[in-house]
C-alpha cells in the first residue's frame, strides 16, 4: 500500500480537529460579543425608563381630582369584591369623569346599566359623557333612554334638545323634544322659556312670544318671561 494513502486520513482528521476547533471558538466569540450588546440595551434602557417623568394628570393639583386618583385604585379593589354594587360604579364612573378619562367613565357607566337598568340618572349621566366623546348616537339613545325610564322633570330633554342643536342640528327633532317635554311637565317654566329661546333663535318670534305668555300664565311674576316679551315687543 502506498504511504500517501496511509497518511490520508491522519491528515484529514486533523483538518478536522481544526475545523472543529475554529467553529467553537467563533461561536463563543459570538455568544461574548451577544451577551455584551445584550446587557448593554437592557443598561440603556433602564436609564431611558427612569429618566421618564410620569406625564401628570391635568388638574391633578386640584383637591378634588386629587381625591379621585386616590380614590380609582381603591375603588376598583372593593368592586372585585363587590360587583354588583352599583353605587361603587356610580362612585368610580364619577371618579373617571374627574380626571378626564371618558372613555373608562362610559365603560364603566354601561357596567352598571347591566346591574342598574331602571336609574334615569345613570342614563342621562351616560349621554352627557357620550356627548362630550362626540359619541353622538349613544348620547340620544341614553337621553332617550333615561326619559323613557322618567318622562318627568327629568332635565335629560334639555341636554338631548342641546344634542339636536349642536352636534346634529335638526330643527324640527329640537322642537319636537320641547314639545314632549312640556307635555309631561306642562308647569316646568324651565322648558317652555327653553323653547321660547329656540324659537327666537330661529326667527320665529311669534311662537316664542306665545310661550313666554304661557309661562305667564303659569307664573305671572316670572321676570325671564316678562323681560323676553319686552324685548320681543320692541
Amino acid at each position: 500500500m502506498d504511504i500517501d494513502t496511509i497518511e490520508q486520513p491522519h491528515k484529514n482528521w486533523k483538518l478536522y480537529i481544526i475545523i472543529f476547533m475554529a467553529v467553537v471558538g467563533i461561536s463563543l466569540l459570538v455568544g461574548y460579543l451577544y451577551l455584551n450588546y445584550s446587557d448593554y440595551q437592557i443598561r440603556k434602557n433602564t436609564e431611558k425608563i427612569a429618566n421618564i417623568t410620569p406625564t401628570p394628570i391635568p388638574g391633578s393639583e386640584i383637591p378634588l381630582v386629587r381625591d379621585a386618583i386616590r380614590e380609582i385604585p381603591l375603588l376598583e379593589e372593593q368592586s372585585l369584591v363587590e360587583p354588583a354594587n352599583a353605587q361603587l360604579l356610580r362612585q368610580q364612573a364619577q371618579n373617571f369623569i374627574m380626571i378626564n378619562d371618558l372613555d373608562k367613565a362610559a365603560s364603566t357607566y354601561e357596567q352598571e346599566s347591566h346591574i342598574n337598568p331602571d336609574d334615569p340618572t345613570l342614563y342621562k349621566e351616560l349621554g352627557n359623557v357620550y356627548a362630550q366623546l362626540r359619541k353622538t348616537d349613544k348620547a340620544i339613545a341614553s337621553y332617550l333612554k333615561s326619559i323613557d325610564i322618567n318622562p318627568i322633570d327629568n332635565n335629560s330633554y334639555i341636554d338631548l334638545a342641546d344634542l339636536y342643536v349642536i352636534q346634529r342640528p335638526d330643527r324640527d327633532k329640537v322642537i319636537s323634544t320641547y314639545e314632549d317635554a312640556i307635555k309631561n311637565n306642562p308647569q316646568n317654566t324651565t322648558f317652555h322659556i327653553l323653547f321660547g329661546s329656540f324659537y327666537e333663535q330661529i326667527g320665529e318670534d311669534a311662537k316664542a312670544k306665545n310661550i313666554y305668555q304661557r309661562v305667564l300664565n303659569i307664573d305671572p311674576e316670572n321676570s325671564i318671561a316678562k323681560s323676553k316679551l319686552q324685548e320681543l315687543s320692541e
